[in-house]
């Protein structure tokens, strides 16, 4: 058990293991099937935020309230990469696809687009969270959209080129996660205004 607050619980690609991290600066890898936990991480960093699985179910990105993300090696419970530069506790993190990048988001107003295999950030975003920076954010299954939850609003970008493409404002309060539809036809929102919106990306 994690001796504070469970921040993030997720799944792991085979369906039969869950990760969770905590403020108590652990991460711990679970079999579903038994409920034994198979793996205890100390991390000894800061407390974590969120976390967020590499599609090869090997990796492990966090993100820490002080701003840092590591990449840890599931196996051996290792970092094997830590990345710097947000200023404020990162929210949430999304893998694309193939694994080559990790987008993580933060309060400090600001989306990172970590290259995992140059490890270095080959893109910052600023965002219109204002006060409650950027809340979610994900990629859509095939890596060519990224949507990122800042204020009251969703804000849709092409990924490798990192162009908005498009806005949806009809939430009210802060948008607290986004999630793509099948073929990224539609995006799922919800917010504090208490809604679940569905909005059409496509005709």
């Amino acid at each position: 058990n994690h001796g504070a607050q469970v921040t993030s619980i997720v799944l792991h690609p085979s369906n039969d293991y869950v990760v969770t991290a905590g403020m108590d600066k652990n991460w711990m890898f679970h079999d579903i099937n038994t409920g034994i936990t198979i793996t205890e991480a100390k991390s000894k960093i800061a407390p974590l935020s969120c976390a967020q699985l590499h599609p090869d179910g090997l990796l492990l990105g966090s993100g820490s309230v002080k701003g840092s993300v590591h990449i840890w090696d599931i196996n051996s419970q290792d970092s094997v990469a830590e990345f710097t530069g947000h200023t404020g506790k990162v929210t949430a993190l999304s893998f694309s696809e193939n694994g080559y990048y990790l987008a993580s988001a933060s309060e400090d107003n600001t989306v990172r687009i970590w290259d995992l295999r140059k490890l270095n950030t080959i893109q910052t975003i600023q965002v219109q969270g204002k006060k409650t920076g950027a809340q979610d954010i994900q990629f859509d299954h095939s890596g060519t959209y990224l949507s990122i939850a800042a204020g009251n609003v969703v804000e849709i970008y092409q990924s490798k080129i990192w162009k908005q493409l498009g806005t949806l404002d009809s939430h009210s309060k802060t948008v607290t996660a986004v999630a793509f539809g099948t073929d990224a036809k539609y995006i799922a929102s919800t917010s504090l205004d208490r809604t679940l919106q569905i909005s059409s990306l496509k005709n």
